[in-house]
């Protein structure tokens, strides 16, 4: 009787001990594929995948030529379109999106946008004459 008593000791000891509460809920994750874009500088539109396992996710940009199609979501998983407006200027440009979820879950993402390939140079001014006393006749009538 006595061993009975301690076999039932020790399984009840390590019943309780084994169900210890445990979180098993997953760890709040937020993943946007891909994780950087790069866009051409005549402007395109691009896509984001997003998938959560919060209640909401946000997203903003810092940059007023990237916008974005949807900026929040209660869905697991939403693509999301980017577009990039034309880049007139010859230097590269960068966006941040920041994507948000639960208010406090944030990954950002990288939008470089490429600038405009001068094929040709610039002859719109006036040169002044070197030594030779050269000048130039762009921008006169001959």
């Amino acid at each position: 009787m006595r061993r009975i008593s301690l076999i039932l000791g020790v399984i009840f000891i390590g019943f309780f001990t084994s169900c210890s509460k445990k979180d098993n809920a997953a760890d709040p994750s937020i993943i946007v594929s891909p994780d950087s874009l790069k866009v051409t500088a005549d402007g395109e539109e691009s896509i984001l995948d997003v998938r959560m396992n919060g209640s909401k996710w946000v997203v903003t940009s810092d940059q007023s030529w990237c916008t974005l199609i949807i900026q929040s979501s209660i869905l697991t998983y939403v693509q999301v379109m980017v577009t990039s407006d034309a880049n007139t200027t010859k230097n590269e440009r960068i966006a941040k999106l920041t994507f948000v979820m639960d208010a406090k879950t944030t990954v950002n993402v990288t939008v470089v946008q490429e600038g405009q390939k001068i094929l040709y140079p610039d002859y719109s001014s006036r040169i002044a004459p070197d030594a030779s006393g050269m000048g130039s006749n762009i921008g006169r009538a001959l």
